[in-house]
């Protein structure tokens, strides 16, 4: 484990002295939906368990912040390094581990697709400490048993998503978008085949990736709450299916990206060129030839989405 990469350090040189706001924490836990994940490691040999939640991340601006706003909330952290899966870039492990750091987490830490999995990873972690040894009791074994046999399967109840997401206000959702944007999304200007008649447009996109259909509709019941729509597309079949959350077109898109640019932290500087795009379109007019600036946004936007290996086909 490491303390904080050398590279980072610059980004977080600035002594933060104010308070981690509702927009940070809605962002953090939508990075943890998407970007992180909790785990109940089970050590048969002495009949043990760690508990623990991690981030994983190859942006270095992600990665400051997450670290960030684990300090000014006292959330005591390791970090770890491998290579990316999909990049030649450093992927950093931001995790959190062992009984006193875990049972530590702020309880203000309420991510939507994956609370209840990570309750169950405090709870094992209060009950350890309590009770002072390193053998585990039947209540702790109960919950090992749930988180194992529950732990997917709740990611895919829109039931308990729906009641998640109406418990939570309009300035966690914008963090939380955010967050499940600069997690698993992508913001685009996309070339668009305009019927038959061969000519092309350029559209503004959002895009985020969804693994099962329940937290598609979650994303898309968020969306629609801060003021947007758009619609859910299945991808794939079998084991290999995924789903995209798609806003398209500048009367979506605009709305949206009014609502959390200010929160984006990978992915701010593509959302503000998209918006600029969408405002050039509104004065010039729908059927209006693209201007050189509006050519220019586009290919920005293309460079920014390739270097951070984040632009999708739809």
């Amino acid at each position: 484990m490491l303390e904080t990469p050398e590279y980072l350090m610059p980004l977080l040189m600035e002594q933060r002295t104010s308070a981690v706001n509702q927009q940070e924490i809605g962002w953090l836990c939508g990075l943890i939906d998407t970007d992180g994940g909790t785990e109940l490691t089970v050590d048969p040999r002495w009949n043990t368990v760690k508990p623990g939640m991690a981030i994983k991340n190859t942006n270095t601006c992600i990665l400051a912040k997450v670290i960030e706003l684990y300090r000014a909330l006292g959330v005591s952290y390791y970090v770890g390094e491998t290579k990316g899966t999909l990049t030649n870039r450093k992927q950093l492990n931001i995790s959190v581990s062992g009984f006193k750091r875990v049972s530590r987490l702020p309880k203000e830490i309420t991510p939507i697709l994956k609370q209840w999995e990570l309750d169950v990873v405090r709870k094992v972690a209060e009950r350890k400490l309590a009770l002072g040894k390193s053998a585990n009791d039947e209540y702790v074994e109960m919950l090992i048993g749930e988180y194992k046999k529950y732990k997917f399967t709740n990611r895919r109840d829109p039931q308990r998503l729906n009641v998640m997401l109406s418990g939570k206000n309009d300035q966690f959702l914008s963090g939380w978008l955010a967050g499940v944007i600069d997690g698993d999304g992508a913001i685009m200007l996309t070339n668009n085949s305009i019927g038959h008649s061969g000519k092309m447009s350029i559209r503004a996109v959002v895009v985020i990736v969804a693994e099962e259909i329940a937290f598609a509709e979650t994303v898309l019941s968020a969306v629609e709450r801060l003021g947007s729509t758009g619609y859910v597309q299945k991808k794939g079949n079998g084991s290999g299916t995924i789903y995209h959350v798609v806003i398209a077109n500048r009367s979506r898109v605009y709305p949206l990206l009014s609502a959390i640019t200010p929160y984006l932290v990978g992915k701010q500087k593509q959302a503000e060129i998209a918006m600029e795009f969408c405002d050039l379109r509104s004065s010039s007019g729908y059927n209006a030839p693209y201007t050189k600036k509006e050519y220019e946004l586009q290919r920005s936007v293309k460079a920014l989405n390739a270097r951070g290996n984040s632009e999708m086909m739809i």
